[in-house]
């Protein structure tokens, strides 16, 4: 009869066995919490990515607006010293 430390020993190794092929992917959400984390992340990442494509339009029009104006009293300067 086997002594108790060796069926012990005897269970360690098959579950050293047995574990030897578990693999534990750390990119896959393992609770609904870590998933509705992830899911609020990309939403936010969508907003921020959205933002940013509106602060550019913004940012163009408002330029275009701006040099419009400058071009616009550059023209009548001009004008002026002509007359």
């Amino acid at each position: 009869m086997a002594s108790l430390s060796e069926e012990a020993a005897a269970a360690g190794n098959s579950q050293q066995e047995l574990g030897a092929d578990f693999v534990v992917h750390s990119d896959i959400p393992s609770s609904s919490k870590q998933f509705k984390n992830e899911e609020d992340s990309k939403e936010e990442r969508k907003e921020n990515k959205d933002s940013k494509e509106e602060k550019l339009k913004s940012t163009l029009l408002l330029s275009g607006a701006v040099l419009a104006v400058i071009g616009a009293v550059v023209a009548m300067v001009k004008k002026r010293k002509d007359a």
